[in-house]
């Protein structure tokens, strides 16, 4: 707030002096300008976190990070209004692979957060089609393919505000609310194994007769996530995931080949 009555003073002298320098003020250090608590369009505050949750990524990203989660701080979704990650980021600016890991880490973060609580409604979600890193199979939300988004909808009855935390190598996605909200327990069940298919090759520097796993590889599965609200537990969707390949080689001898 302007600290009117020093303002005044302050033009008075400058008037009177005769100066022709321009008045100027630095804002970042001036005893014109106080602090007041900023008021609200609601009734109530914002005063009670009904969910979140945390993602990891590379500690040297903490500054791309901190810049991509700036628009998304303090943003307010009144209820019965969708939260649309495309309109908060701009996709294109993920270019090169590690960037575009990154986008599908704080769409995943964004997604987790909202989830577990009762009223969200997913309007656009898509998983990935092999396991991830970074979080439980089932939970991740990517940005992969023509037309991919994270569209959430808010009807949970009660207007809801996101917060970001950034620490060195993990981003925390915080949603406040005005008060209560009925918020669950992600739970994820991987059932339908698929064992990974074996691609053999022959290695001659190997004897004929021995064999070596160059890779293990990993089953596919569907995962099956739930959500368990005041005891009473609800599926929600379910996730499938291909498997990746084990690779074996085998000895063998060199083939010989002769023109005659």
């Amino acid at each position: 707030k302007m600290d009117v009555d020093l303002l005044e003073k302050e033009l008075k002298k400058k008037l009177l002096s005769l100066s022709q320098e321009p008045y100027t003020v630095d804002t970042d250090n001036t005893s014109l300008l106080k602090e007041q608590p900023g008021g609200s369009i609601y009734k109530e505050p914002f005063t009670t976190l009904v969910s979140s949750a945390k993602i990891p990524f590379d500690g040297e990203l903490d500054k791309k990070v901190q810049s991509c989660l700036e628009p998304m701080q303090c943003l307010i979704f009144e209820n019965g209004r969708e939260i649309d990650l495309n309109k908060l980021l701009d996709f294109s600016d993920f270019d090169s692979d590690v960037e575009k890991d990154l986008l599908n880490r704080i769409s995943t973060a964004l997604y987790q957060s909202a989830l577990p609580l009762d009223g969200i409604k997913v309007l656009s979600r898509r998983p990935s089609k092999r396991v991830v890193s970074y979080t439980q199979s089932g939970l991740e939300a990517v940005i992969e393919g023509e037309d991919a988004n994270l569209a959430l909808q808010n009807d949970t009855g009660r207007p809801l505000m996101l917060l970001t935390e950034v620490e060195h190598g993990a981003m925390t996605f915080y949603v406040a609310s005005t008060g209560e909200l009925k918020s669950g327990v992600l739970i994820v069940q991987k059932k339908d194994e698929v064992p990974p298919p074996v691609i053999t090759s022959v290695n001659t520097g190997l004897s004929p007769g021995t064999t070596r796993v160059v890779s293990e590889g990993t089953p596919g599965y569907t995962a099956y996530v739930s959500r368990i609200i005041d005891d009473e537990r609800e599926e929600l969707y379910y996730d499938h995931y291909l498997p990746v390949s084990r690779i074996v080689e085998t000895g063998g001898r060199p083939i010989f080949t002769s023109d005659k």
